[in-house]
């Protein structure tokens, strides 16, 4: 079972770099080129368009907005940028969308401990967690907290948003089946506590890994 888990994992992130590759190096060329096109349509004007200036907007927008996806889905970014700098984008991108306050206490020491394919489950667990924060909770605050707790890791999302009923949920499994399935590909435990105008707190603890 352990295997089959992990290979779903690995093939979801083969994926993943594949659609951020075809984005960067097909779509975002795309639009870069279409953004010229009307640079070199304006010059020729000599006048200002208010529907020209409108569509350079328009592409800029979307140019920057496929370049923060492409991040998001490529597995290279938390390689070379690290995942305290991950979450922090995922903080701007929940402030900037529904003004959510993302508190971050990840201490670079516990990072550190970390082998890379364990930061990349922290992060796409993260990244899950705080999707269902942005559709769900209806709150203005959450916080994650990452630390070494009795020998192991503890991973740890809240939000003091509308709480829902954790054991209902739990048996439904809607919004929380990816975010168990790589908990459990690491040998962690997940815990959900949650009720109803009482917020959410998602705890998750897995071993360190010895090296």
């Amino acid at each position: 079972m352990f295997m089959i888990i992990t290979d779903i994992i690995k093939a979801e992130e083969k994926e993943r770099n594949r659609i951020a590759a075809e984005l960067h190096d097909n779509v975002n060329q795309l639009l870069v080129s279409a953004r010229l096109y009307i640079g070199l349509e304006k010059r020729k004007l000599n006048e200002e368009s208010e529907f020209l200036e409108k569509a350079d907007e328009q592409l800029g927008m979307a140019i920057e907005e496929i370049r923060d996806l492409t991040r998001r889905l490529s597995t290279a970014f938390i390689t070379s940028e690290g995942l305290l700098k991950g979450v922090s984008e995922i903080a701007m991108n929940m402030q900037k969308l529904k003004d959510i306050e993302l508190r971050i206490d990840m201490p670079d020491a516990v990072i550190d401990i970390l082998a890379n394919d364990q930061q990349l489950m922290v992060y796409r667990i993260i990244q899950e967690q705080t999707s269902n924060i942005l559709k769900y909770a209806e709150t203005k605050k959450a916080a994650i907290s990452l630390q070494v707790v009795n020998n192991e890791v503890e991973l740890v999302i809240s939000d003091n948003g509308k709480g829902f009923d954790a054991m209902e949920q739990k048996l439904r499994g809607i919004g929380f089946s990816n975010i168990f399935n790589r908990v459990d590909a690491y040998d962690g435990k997940m815990e959900i506590i949650s009720s109803p105008g009482n917020g959410c707190k998602l705890v998750i603890t897995f071993p360190i890994k010895e090296s």
